[in-house]
């Protein structure tokens, strides 16, 4: 496990009420990215310029696989259930 640095210094000033919409806010984010054209936006933002295609087939791969787990990891470092 992956010690959150913002977690351990955030959540403990945020009230309950503000720890659920912000993880209601965050789980928003999957679904947003899931519509999303990666790939054209980066391309349209010069990624293929700075990475060759195999780096930036593999950020692709990795944003794609990261999203779905986005609501649990929100939810879990705001100490919060993933049931919102």
């Amino acid at each position: 496990m992956v010690l959150s640095r913002l977690s351990a210094w955030l959540t403990p000033a945020l009230d309950d009420a503000r720890k659920t919409t912000t993880a209601r806010n965050a789980a928003q984010v999957e679904s947003d990215v899931a519509r999303m054209d990666l790939r054209g936006l980066a391309l349209a933002n010069h990624m293929a310029d700075l990475l060759s295609g195999g780096d930036l087939d593999a950020v692709l791969g990795f944003l794609d696989e990261r999203n779905p787990h986005v609501p649990r990891l929100a939810a879990s470092n705001l100490g919060l259930g993933r049931l919102l």
